[in-house]
């Protein structure tokens, strides 16, 4: 309910993402994703990665959003 979201998923991945917050802002870094929806204030965003076939709802009053690629680790 409060506090901020950090996602870090996988490029593989394929999922619709829907995210919303009240008092905050949505960043998307580093990650190929097809944008759907981006309200202006980015405080919502429904984006599609990959085939879209699982689903990733984020939701938060206060605080931001980040989804970011995970990279992993060739060590």
């Amino acid at each position: 309910m409060n506090g901020k979201i950090n996602l870090f998923i996988p490029q593989t991945t394929s999922a619709m993402i829907e995210a919303d917050t009240s008092n905050g802002r949505i960043e998307i870094k580093d990650l190929d994703i097809e944008v759907i929806e981006f309200n202006r204030n980015k405080t919502s965003f429904l984006g599609q990665i990959g085939s879209g076939r699982g689903n990733i709802d984020l939701k938060t009053s206060n605080g931001n959003i980040t989804i970011s690629r995970f990279f992993e680790s060739k060590y």
